[in-house]
């Protein structure tokens, strides 16, 4: 991605951090990036765990949804069963 204005609201923190100097340019950014493994941190932590779950479930077909729901519905039913039994 290359360098550009962004909204201050739209900017989220998180723990992750690539150690550069000032003012770097695009190829030294990419070098630190990719040493500093962020993408692979980024890719573990839940936020992007959430992300991904949630544009996968989008790009189910029909199949897919009818599958999800079935796998659900045998999930509640062992639980249903827990819970009458305790």
């Amino acid at each position: 991605m290359r360098r550009h204005i962004i909204n201050f609201k739209w900017l989220r923190l998180t723990d992750i951090k690539v150690a550069s100097a000032r003012n770097a340019r695009q190829k030294s950014l990419a070098a630190a990036w990719t040493a500093a493994k962020a993408l692979d941190a980024w890719k573990a932590t839940a936020w992007a765990k959430k992300i991904a779950a949630k544009q996968a479930k989008a790009a189910l077909t029909d199949f897919g949804r009818f599958q999800a729901a079935q796998k659900k519905k045998g999930v509640m039913a062992k639980v249903r069963a827990k819970l009458i039994k305790a």
